[in-house]
């Protein structure tokens, strides 16, 4: 996978996340578990990327 790609999908995956978070908050989601769901979508790139270099690093 290129690095053009990655990116891609990391921003995609943030963008959805945040989206998904406020999308819940209007449905009458409790706002700590959309807040919970939202940083988890837009952390979870963050940290598979920092788990990759880690890796590769060895």
């Amino acid at each position: 996978m290129s690095l053009k790609t990655f990116k891609l999908i990391k921003a995609s995956t943030q963008f959805l996340g945040a989206a998904a978070g406020i999308y819940a908050m209007q449905l009458g989601a409790d706002p700590l578990l959309a807040l919970a769901m939202t940083t988890g979508m837009v952390l979870g790139p963050e940290w598979l990327e920092q788990l990759i270099e880690a890796h590769v690093d060895q």
